[in-house]
């Protein structure tokens, strides 16, 4: 392997290293008792590894927090069918989201800590590019095809996104996570059946 190769396996492998360690610490201890001291300890890299891969602590927090998107992302394509609906395929999403908020690291950094780290501002834009996107193509299709009575596709992909969000904080702040995740599933379905046309 040539040297910049090698150099470049081993930055990748510091990289996994610290957004592993970061994961396993955030969703454990929370990020605002997870220390950087902590993080390079437990990814087995100095403190300046760290700050080569990411500028900050925070950084490195919504580093993590986008895999969890990502990973969203990725089940959410596995449940869908091209044999359902646009909508059908928009609830198995919903759920598969909801099946997930019963992780403890998508509810610690996704759902807890996530707005107050990151911020309002930059917590709604990555909703908007992850889970707004895929929302709104699923209304304006179900419309399309006649599943959901026509109305403005936008303000209602937003109040979808909005009762998920709701739904799997519930989840994650329950004491009963799986009691909450059927009520909220029921109650998410009742939801979503007034919709229909």
């Amino acid at each position: 392997m040539a040297p910049s190769r090698l150099q470049q396996a081993r930055a990748d492998e510091t990289r996994q290293a610290l957004l592993r360690a970061a994961r396993e610490l955030f969703t454990e201890q929370g990020y605002a008792q997870t220390s950087t001291e902590q993080l390079v300890q437990h990814a087995g890299v100095t403190r300046g590894a760290l700050y080569h891969h990411f500028e900050s602590k925070q950084a490195l927090f919504e580093a993590v927090f986008l895999e969890l998107e990502g990973e969203f992302g990725a089940i959410a394509a596995r449940v869908m069918s091209p044999d359902v609906s646009a909508w059908d395929n928009l609830v198995a999403g919903c759920h598969a989201y909801l099946d997930m908020c019963l992780r403890p690291d998508v509810g610690r950094i996704v759902l807890l800590d996530g707005p107050a780290v990151l911020g309002p501002g930059r917590w709604r834009e990555i909703e908007d590019q992850y889970a707004l996107a895929g929302i709104l193509v699923g209304v304006q299709v179900a419309m399309a095809e006649g599943v959901v009575a026509p109305r403005p596709a936008v303000p209602l992909a937003r109040l979808v996104l909005a009762a998920i969000n709701e739904a799997a904080l519930y989840i994650a702040q329950s004491d009963h996570p799986r009691v909450a995740r059927r009520e909220a599933g029921e109650t998410f379905d009742a939801l979503l059946a007034g919709l229909r046309a």
